[in-house]
């Protein structure tokens, strides 16, 4: 072979090579991966500016609107995510043969900001905007909290003024007169004041509020109930400012900056990255052209080499062929996973759906019978019975009482599962909280022989904030587990002072202990030590599950210590601040003998909507013995019928009833200008049922069971001619919780 032609070999061999080399794939890979991490990059822009609007929405509404925010705190964590791992992709190795057959890496191909002249990485420059997100989330938290005190402090502060006016007009003409013009110009600065704040307003209930506090000679009921006034007032302006700086903290953080320069950074790697390939492609074009001439000038030299080149490259393309082949395949298999993954995903969700939709109609049917059980009982104990039957009839209530305890646990295990268990912060007796405790569970220790010992250490405090009634659950849980699983020795109830505003409470017991390997287990919803337990002691296994979900949401901790045949031993921490105690604490307790139903008012006119007979009864002879005239319908057609033929000045709305339901019923009175007040009456007690019942029009709502007590107070509250049901009706007052728009009476 000539020197001509072992030239013409060379330069063919180097012009393949150059070819090879110079292919613009990788670099058309790392556009397209650039373009993706500035896509990402927008994607959390537009996640922050929804944010921002759930914020702003969440602030204005009144009732509970934190579940868009949440959402949106997630959906922009997980845009967050997405752009810092498109942008670190952009620095990733990128598979594609140098002339030795070894991998290219981004110092071959040229990275984004490799130079240390050209500045920080975009990683790094995302990690301000990442920052700045994290900061805004930790806002949002915070706000949560002081938003749902404040929320809770608007809804409660009307109803004290109410309360407070009665108890004015209850005493002297002229003490009415003294407080009656600044309770009701208070009444309109706090309702202005929740929806726009501003220093002048909290500046002027400060004013008007200690004014009130500064009169003298008032009835001691009276002085006590504006104290209560005072304090709630000070609760609601201190939340008020809290969430205003919250606010102006969370749209203090700004990343604007730094995300018009990581898109630039971004825009310029990708227009750099796409000449390289058009560079690449050009060239490349360029050494085929020079290949195609010199095979052409050799070709005729080169038979026998062309023969076994087009073998080599037959080969080439075979493999190339079944390596496509093998990769499409990989394709079409991720592609059914994705559509595994993604059916699966429905099917989960539609069972979370079965799940809750079978609670909520397991809680209203057994709620229905129950309202029979225990209205029937109720109704039955005011009666005259001998010892006999009277024994009979307090079997049932007990019973009917222990299967309402199953209920609500399962209602609270799921609103708290739903993130809709609020947890309040209030003065309290917690000495007489553990006292109360142990009383309860006297007379089942007493049946066992078992004795209850409650002890409270020394420095702990009598009066603390915190949730009095979530911290009762949990103590008559633990203490009631341990009178249970105790055959014999004792049950103590102690509060210990642990120092910096920390409380201890513990319940022991001498009973029958639990594995050490079961202890992981027993805060588990449906879970119980021994499968022999729901058999021998019953219980459906969520009482500890509350426990250890309450104590969380009260920003403490439960621990378990235990021995099998030698007792258990519950600790609870939570934290709660002493206080000074209340300076009208009611200290009155019902007697037993207070069971009779006494009448509340003189003849109010109810139209009752209940389509259930006994329910019906129940609910009839209820209200007739708080003194009401009683008119039954038994569907929301009827209702709206009687509504507005007759007149009436309370309308108890059950919710689900045959050809038309309450709230259809409800929406069809409002359209047409019925003012007068429409209470749910309803076995529908899931999480966000009062809210539908408060939207569609109704005015207040009660879950059945209707507790004797509850049924008063609503009379007390809406029925006219009772407390501030006095005033002339359409007179100007305060709206309604749920924040429909309609006014209803002061």
């Amino acid at each position: 072979m000539g020197v001509r032609h072992i030239l013409t070999v060379f330069l063919w061999i180097m012009g393949l090579v150059g070819a090879l080399l110079l292919s613009s794939e990788p670099q058309q890979n790392r556009a397209d991966r650039i373009g993706e991490a500035i896509s990402r990059t927008r994607d959390v822009q537009f996640a922050e500016v929804r944010l921002d609007g759930a914020l702003m929405r969440a602030h204005g509404a009144v009732g509970a609107s934190y579940d868009e925010l949440t959402r949106r705190s997630a959906a922009i964590r997980a845009a967050v995510e997405e752009a810092r791992a498109a942008i670190e992709l952009i620095g990733a190795r990128t598979v594609g043969p140098d002339a030795d057959g070894a991998p290219m890496n981004n110092d071959d191909l040229g990275g984004v900001a490799v130079d240390p002249e050209e500045g920080e990485l975009p990683q790094v420059l995302f990690e301000d905007i990442a920052d700045v997100i994290d900061a805004k989330r930790a806002h949002i938290d915070a706000f949560k909290s002081d938003h749902a005190i404040m929320r809770n402090s608007m809804a409660y502060v009307p109803t004290l003024i109410r309360e407070t006016l009665a108890l004015a007009r209850e005493g002297a003409p002229e003490v009415a007169e003294q407080v009656d013009g600044d309770l009701r110009a208070l009444w309109e600065e706090v309702l202005v004041f929740g929806q726009q704040g501003g220093d002048e307003l909290a500046a002027s209930i400060g004013r008007r509020a200690r004014t009130l506090a500064a009169i003298e000679g008032l009835p001691a009921p009276l002085a006590g109930q504006l104290d209560l006034l005072q304090r709630h007032l000070d609760t609601l302006v201190d939340r008020r400012v809290a969430v205003d700086r919250r606010l102006q903290a969370y749209f203090g953080e700004h990343v604007q900056e730094p995300y018009r320069e990581i898109q630039e950074r971004l825009t310029q790697a990708r227009t750099e990255a796409l000449d390289e390939a058009h560079y690449r492609s050009n060239l490349r074009l360029v050494l085929i052209g020079l290949l195609v001439l010199l095979g052409a000038q050799g070709l005729w030299g080169m038979r026998r080499r062309a023969l076994r080149l087009e073998e080599g490259l037959e080969a080439r393309t075979l493999a190339l062929e079944a390596a496509n082949a093998e990769l499409e395949a990989e394709v079409e298999a991720r592609r059914r996973t994705e559509n595994e993954l993604a059916e699966a995903l429905k099917k989960s969700r539609a069972a979370t759906q079965a799940k809750a939709d079978f609670l909520a109609n397991m809680s209203h049917e057994i709620r229905t019978p129950m309202n029979g059980v225990v209205g029937m009982t109720t109704l039955l104990l005011d009666t005259e019975m001998d010892e006999e039957q009277m024994q009979y009839v307090s079997s049932i209530e007990r019973s009917g009482t222990a299967l309402l305890t199953v209920i609500n646990d399962i209602l609270d295990f799921s609103k708290i599962e739903a993130g809709r268990m609020d947890i309040e912060s209030r003065p309290f007796d917690v000495h007489q909280v553990v006292r109360d405790v142990a009383g309860v569970l006297l007379p089942a220790a007493q049946g066992k022989d078992i004795r209850i010992e409650s002890k409270v250490g020394e420095g702990a405090p009598q009066w603390v904030l915190g949730d009095a009634v979530r911290l009762r659950q949990i103590l008559l849980n633990l203490a009631g587990n341990a009178v249970k699983f105790t055959r014999e020795g004792k049950v103590s109830v102690e509060v210990a002072w642990r120092g910096e505003d920390m409380l201890e409470f513990t319940v022991a017991d001498t009973g029958i202990g639990i594995p050490a390997e079961k202890l992981r287990y027993i805060f588990d919803a449906f879970s119980q030590a021994d499968s022999s337990t729901t058999r021998r002691f019953g219980g459906t296994g969520l009482g500890l599950a509350i426990c250890r979900r309450l104590a969380e949401l009260m920003r403490g901790e439960i621990h378990v210590e235990s021995q099998v045949g030698r007792g258990s031993r519950f600790r609870v921490s939570l934290p709660m601040a002493a206080t000074a105690a209340p300076q009208a604490a009611d200290t009155r307790k019902e007697r037993p003998s207070d069971r009779v139903i006494e009448p509340v008012t003189d003849q109010v006119r109810v139209l009752l909507a209940e389509d259930n007979v006994i329910n019906q009864r129940v609910a009839t002879r209820l209200l007739e013995k708080l003194g009401c005239d009683v008119h039954s319908v038994d569907d929301g057609t009827g209702a709206v019928e009687q509504a507005l033929s007759r007149d009436f000045d309370i309308i108890f709305m059950d919710c689900q009833m045959p050809r038309m339901d309450g709230y259809a019923a409800t929406r069809t009175l409002r359209a047409q200008g019925y003012d007068r007040p429409i209470v749910a009456m309803t076995a529908n007690a899931m999480p966000g049922d009062r809210e539908r019942c408060l939207e569609s029009g109704m005015d207040d709502y009660i879950p059945k069971p209707i507790p004797r007590g509850v049924l008063e107070r609503v009379l007390r509250t809406w029925a006219p001619g009772v407390g501030m049901g006095a005033e002339p009706r359409g007179s100007n007052g305060v709206g309604r919780e749920s924040g429909a728009g309609r006014s209803s009476r002061a």
